[in-house]
């Protein structure tokens, strides 16, 4: 839903006229095997949106999303009548696009926020730990991950786990409510990154997400960063773009550009 609304859908069915459909479905099996979040030097947490105050990072790691058709139903929807096929699945050429974007509403994740608040509130680790450290090998992860289940369908854990961390922003205050604003993941206030990193002994959490007038800001105490990217976001001069560089202290440097033409 994400490519379709935002314009990748049309880019690779304007490129690719003739295999367009195929090699869209491709990319996003692709997409789906990336991982969700990345800790660099066992100490800093790098994701797309944020944080909530259940994030489980053991549970992430295990999580095999790549064997889940959508995040956007949690398993509470399930027995709701289906909505139909995959979103790309009528549009089989570039003119069918639009008429895809008509019936695919991208608002109905708003009911992300209802469904979060009905989340289960218990930690499933018991039996999932995993070195956080870095020292676990690709074996070790591999053969941990095989005891996952396969379900083609996300539980609403899984769900409410994933949502968080993609759609998450932080705020001033203390303790996590529901990103309406969204329509998924949390605001989260420092509070809730402090205990996050004391539990997993990290340092510092890098996130994006966020259009930022400097490319970046940095937020909680300097234990939270928002790096941007992509300047000019909304236009011609409107923000500058930005990127980190970390020392072996992990104490980071900013970088910070303008494109023009």
């Amino acid at each position: 839903m994400m490519n379709l609304r935002y314009g990748f859908t049309k880019e690779v069915m304007t490129k690719y006229r003739s295999h367009g459909k195929k090699i869209l479905r491709l990319l996003q099996d692709v997409f789906s095997w990336l991982p969700l979040a990345t800790i660099v030097d066992s100490k800093i947490l790098i994701v797309h949106g944020g944080i909530s105050d259940t994030t489980d990072l053991n549970f992430l790691n295990l999580f095999q999303r790549n064997k889940l058709k959508t995040l956007m139903k949690s398993k509470t929807e399930k027995n709701r009548e289906p909505e139909g096929p995959s979103v790309i699945e009528d549009c089989n050429t570039l003119k069918e696009v639009k008429k895809c974007l008509s019936r695919q509403d991208i608002t109905k994740s708003s009911s992300a926020s209802s469904e979060r608040k009905q989340s289960s509130k218990d930690v499933t680790d018991a039996k999932q730990h995993v070195d956080l450290s870095g020292r676990t090998s690709s074996v070790e992860v591999q053969d941990l991950r095989s005891s996952v289940s396969t379900s083609p369908e996300s539980t609403t854990e899984e769900w409410k786990q994933v949502v968080d961390i993609l759609w998450s922003d932080p705020k001033h205050q203390n303790g996590c409510t529901p990103n309406k604003n969204r329509g998924g993941g949390c605001y989260f206030g420092p509070d809730v990154t402090t205990r996050l990193l004391k539990r997993y002994n990290l340092k510092m959490l890098i996130r994006s997400h966020e259009c930022k007038q400097e490319g970046y800001e940095i937020s909680h105490n300097g234990k939270v960063i928002t790096i941007f990217s992509a300047s000019n976001y909304y236009e011609e001069g409107s923000n500058r773009g930005a990127y980190i560089k970390l020392n072996p202290d992990l104490i980071p440097r900013f970088f910070q550009y303008q494109v023009n033409q």
